[in-house]
């Protein structure tokens, strides 16, 4: 969801959707000349999933930087 231009929240999976283990984390693209991912979230295949699909939607091919907090 784009929250600012140029700033997206990046969603973990569909609405309704529940983690068992833990809340996924809060994960941010910020999209201009160059492209940015801050905290990328951990390692589970259905957020990871969704998330990439998420920047093929608004299309973004590329990520230049990864930011971690």
């Amino acid at each position: 969801m784009e929250i600012l231009p140029g700033v997206h929240s990046l969603p973990a999976a569909d609405k309704g959707t529940i983690f068992a283990e833990r809340m996924p984390p809060n994960v941010y693209l910020i999209v201009g000349d160059r492209s940015a991912i801050i905290d990328t979230g951990y390692d589970h295949e259905e957020p990871l999933n969704f998330r990439l699909k998420y920047l093929d939607d608004i299309g973004v091919d590329k990520v230049d930087y990864i930011i971690i907090t």
